[in-house]
């Protein structure tokens, strides 16, 4: 009888082939010398480093998880207090009133398309750093539908971690360009925002021939500062 054949009987059936060579002798069931009944597979025993693992000592880097978890379940219950809850809401509001405070000043006094000459604006633009550009406007068409804008310089007024910090001036520079004047109204203000939209000469000599860039630009205030990424810090 084939090794294959016995192996795929049920136990019953392989009980009554061992019982045939059984041994005349003692009466104990012995197998034929061609089949071996197959062999239980027997529990993988831990490694060394596994058994060795479930007696150390907690590690220093596991303490100090405990200890942070502690922490972080206190924090959370401070965080959950009625004074911290007010507390932020009233930072929140001075937040927007700050907000609120410093888009108002930009806008003071500027009540249609015709006050915006003299006006700076900014525009913004970059992948792994932040540049800035500056423009300010010259006149605008008899339909407020458009200016007639120029690049600015800025004024370098330190430097503050990876960025320099600078401030948009009056001084001129290249070539003149028109850009479209378009009306945003701010609800939680109450008043109408203009922005500059068009191409601009994206060269910092200012010359239009040179490469030209298309974008929005935006009011800065009179004081207000910009980032701009060193360039040793970008691309």
């Amino acid at each position: 009888m084939s090794r294959r054949r016995v192996k795929d009987m049920g136990r019953d059936q392989q009980k009554a082939v061992f019982a045939s060579y059984s041994n005349p002798r003692s009466g104990r069931a012995r197998s034929p010398s061609h089949y071996k009944p197959p062999k239980t597979a027997k529990p993988a025993r831990a490694s060394v480093e596994v058994r060795a693992a479930s007696r150390r000592k907690p590690e220093q880097s596991e303490v100090k998880f405990d200890r942070l978890i502690t922490d972080l379940d206190g924090l959370n219950e401070e965080y959950s207090k009625p004074e911290y809850q007010l507390q932020k809401q009233q930072s929140w509001e001075d937040q927007q009133n700050e907000y609120e405070m410093k888009e108002r000043e930009k806008w003071k006094g500027i009540n249609s398309p015709k006050d915006l000459p003299g006006k700076r604006f900014y525009t913004s633009w970059g992948y792994d750093q932040t540049n800035y550009d500056y423009i300010i406007v010259k006149s605008v068409s008899p339909s407020g539908k458009s200016a007639i804008c120029q690049r600015v310089s800025h004024d370098d007024m330190g430097y503050s971690g990876q960025s320099y910090i600078q401030r948009p001036n009056d001084d001129t520079f290249g070539d003149e360009f028109r850009m479209k004047i378009e009306p945003r109204y701010d609800e939680s203000l109450g008043i109408t925002k203009y922005t500059l939209r068009g191409s601009y000469p994206f060269c910092h000599d200012g010359e239009m021939d040179r490469g030209k860039r298309l974008d929005t630009f935006w009011i800065a205030g009179e004081k207000q500062t910009f980032y701009e990424t060193d360039s040793q810090f970008g691309h």
